[in-house]
């Protein structure tokens, strides 16, 4: 069928298409005004994606779509619809225990029928490239549509503060754990030390360690003198063993020996001068003999007790240098002891200081993700809430009737063509032509009976208003051509 045929039959069946549109106008407008009203109530979100962490001050990685949709994922969960529910006490109404004990004869979770019967009214759509959701939520009551759609936005809030905290959560019980066991390494190596000490007669194990090392270096450095000395008077003995003791220092600085020496040397010279004046024979000579022999004997007695004296001297150094050398040998020996014991109570020390450091790096993590579990903060906030609607979202009436018009046309042109098709009438050239499979000659167009002159007139618009040439003569000569 062609677009001329096609508008022939249109234009034909017009009556079977107005009327057909105006059944779809009637019955879309007496649905329309039959179904319930419906408040659509929209409360926003918005999800703040450089937001910081107000404990460690980290940002999170809250960018890409991933995200967004996550984020969605969540508002439509069970999780949240349940915690929905429940903020609204929903489980008290008598209304909707009737209908889950008929939907389900009493049968799975009440709590989880309400919260799947919310989801089913309940439209979530994000903002074309940006961080706003919209909650939306239809309902026969306006007050119910903007209380249902705040409390999807609350829970929602308040399942993210959840997520958000509960690995904190986790990580707390685990941290918690982790410094029990802390604790008790810790007690076990301050037991070990202090036992250790305590063994040893320690306070600390720095004690008295300086004051042994300063010990022993003064037993070394007595050491060294004494070993001087021995040497000296080691040397004088030697000198006088081998008859050279007048010649010690000491017998030539000894002020008895210099004295007895003096007296001497005075006693001589005056011998020669007696002797001089007398002669050997005289007895005042003679007197002076005894007395240069006497100071003689004396300066030899002195000088024997002088070399003694070098003798026991030497003896006395020698003892004492053995005395402190053992005394060196016995300090150096405790000195290496406390070192040793220094050492291995350093050891323990240090696994005290080990301890303690990983009690205190546990304890500053516990405390930290026990302030991150007890944040109620979140990178989420309500931009707007649902606000109780003023006008009913559905049904719209001008829509439904419009589209119903449409419907009732659209309806009514396949009705006239299926009419068309089992009734086919001749109504252009075309059709006469396919009908009778003849060719067309001419259109003689819509012929009228005028009354008044007893004639009929063609209206053929192909034969003009003005020509006054009979329809035959028109004709005849094609026909007489054709022939």
């Amino acid at each position: 069928m062609t677009l001329t045929q096609l508008t022939t039959v249109l234009k034909a069946r017009r009556l079977v298409i107005f009327a057909t549109a105006g059944a779809f106008l009637a019955l879309s407008a007496g649905v329309s005004l039959v179904l319930p009203k419906k408040y659509s109530a929209v409360a926003t979100v918005v999800i703040d994606n450089k937001a910081t962490d107000p404990i460690n001050g980290l940002v999170p990685g809250l960018g890409g779509q991933g995200y967004l949709l996550t984020q969605i994922d969540i508002l439509r969960s069970d999780r949240v619809a349940k915690k929905v529910v429940n903020n609204l006490k929903l489980t008290e109404s008598p209304i909707l225990k009737d209908k889950w004990q008929s939907a389900t004869d009493g049968r799975g979770s009440f709590v989880g029928w309400i919260g799947n019967w919310l989801q089913t009214n309940t439209d979530i759509k994000p903002a074309k490239e940006s961080n706003v959701i919209d909650i939306t939520y239809i309902s026969p009551d306006p007050k119910f549509s903007a209380a249902v759609a705040n409390a999807f936005a609350q829970a929602y809030m308040e399942t993210a503060v959840e997520l958000r905290n509960a690995p904190a959560k986790q990580y707390s019980n685990y941290f918690d754990e982790q410094l029990r066991r802390a604790k008790g390494q810790l007690d076990t190596a301050r037991s070990a030390l202090s036992t250790y000490l305590k063994d040893k007669g320690l306070i600390s194990s720095d004690e008295r360690f300086d004051v042994e090392m300063a010990r022993l270096a003064e037993l070394s450095q007595q050491v060294v003198a004494l070993r001087a000395l021995s040497a000296d008077t080691n040397s004088r003995q030697q000198q006088s063993r081998l008859a050279q003791g007048d010649k010690l220092q000491d017998v030539l600085n000894n002020p008895v020996v210099n004295g007895i020496k003096a007296d001497l040397v005075r006693q001589e010279a005056q011998l020669k001068d007696l002797q001089s004046r007398y002669g050997d024979a005289h007895p005042t000579v003679q007197q002076q003999k005894a007395q240069i022999a006497d100071l003689a004997v004396k300066l030899e007695s002195e000088t024997r007790r002088i070399l003694g004296s070098v003798g026991v001297a030497n003896q006395v150094n020698r003892s004492r240098e053995a005395e402190v050398i053992a005394g060196y040998e016995a300090q150096r020996q405790k000195v290496l002891s406390m070192k040793q014991i220094r050492d291995e109570a350093a050891a323990l020390n240090q696994d005290v200081e080990s301890a303690q450091k990983a009690y205190d790096g546990i304890l500053a993590r516990l405390n930290q993700v026990s302030l991150e579990s007890q944040t109620t903060q979140t990178n989420v906030s309500l931009l707007n809430s649902a606000d109780e609607p003023a006008e009913p979202t559905s049904p719209k009436i001008l829509l439904n009737t419009g589209v119903g018009t449409a419907l009732g046309i659209l309806a009514g042109i396949l009705l006239a063509i299926r009419l068309e098709s089992t009734n086919r009438k001749v109504r252009s050239e075309e059709d006469a032509a396919l009908m009778f499979e003849l060719p067309v000659l001419a259109n003689i167009g819509k012929i009228n009976f005028n009354p008044t002159t007893q004639s009929f007139n063609a209206s053929n618009p192909q034969l003009g208003q003005n020509n006054k040439k009979s329809l035959a003569s028109k004709l005849l000569p094609p026909l007489l051509k054709s022939k």
